[in-house]
């Protein structure tokens, strides 16, 4: 009696439109949210900090915005660090130069129902302005005769890509790691040139805001 049921049960679920589909709730299934933190960006010439918020959309999208301060070393300088006191030396540093980046972003989250819920992969894409500000050091102008130096300005857009992951704490904050690509050529040269495009190592410290839309 059993055998018969059981295979009329399956006659009729295959006979169903979409009878052959059996779907099973996932006890735990991944959690989408509102993101905000402070960033670190290790550049290939400097480094800067700033912060993000995100909103969470559908399909595992957060769109938000950025903005980060730079503090860049110029091409010509260089630095040496002596190994028997700790102390760090700059040679050659005839200005100052600072990055300020103010960005949209879309960022998409990969792989949300096959990978652990704390384990993040994701990619993300900004875009926006970015102010350089070029601060003379008066005192290597007038060192090497070089005349009176004029502090150099110059806004431009850039365009950041990313690949990274987030790992996440039981307490919802999370530490995210993404190799990025900066674009930013200005119009004029600030700081003896105008491309200042980069390879950045971008990490987050962040939390996420309660669970939204999955």
């Amino acid at each position: 009696m059993i055998r018969i049921i059981v295979g009329l049960w399956l006659v009729i679920g295959f006979s169903l439109p979409g009878g052959a589909q059996i779907f099973v709730e996932d006890e735990n299934p991944p959690t989408h949210n509102n993101q905000s933190g402070m960033t670190v960006v290790l550049s290939m010439s400097g480094f800067g900090i700033g912060g993000f918020y995100r909103l969470a959309l559908p399909d595992f999208i957060n769109v938000g915005a950025n903005a980060e301060f730079f503090i860049m070393r110029g091409d010509r300088e260089y630095q040496y660090i002596d190994p028997y006191y700790g102390f760090a030396y700059s040679f050659n540093r005839y200005s100052q130069l600072f990055f300020i980046p103010v960005n949209l972003e879309v960022k998409k989250r990969l792989f949300a129902h096959t990978i652990e819920d704390n384990f993040r992969p994701h990619l993300i894409f900004q875009a926006g302005a970015i102010v350089g500000i070029n601060v003379p050091d008066k005192r290597y102008y007038e060192f090497f005769r070089l005349g009176d130096p004029k502090t150099e300005y110059g806004v431009t857009y850039n365009l950041v890509a990313g690949f990274g992951v987030e790992f996440i704490s039981r307490e919802n904050y999370f530490v995210s790691i993404r190799p990025q690509y900066r674009y930013a050529i200005f119009p004029k040269e600030i700081a003896f040139k105008k491309n200042h495009s980069a390879f950045e190592i971008n990490i987050e410290f962040g939390v996420n805001l309660g669970d939204k839309s999955k």
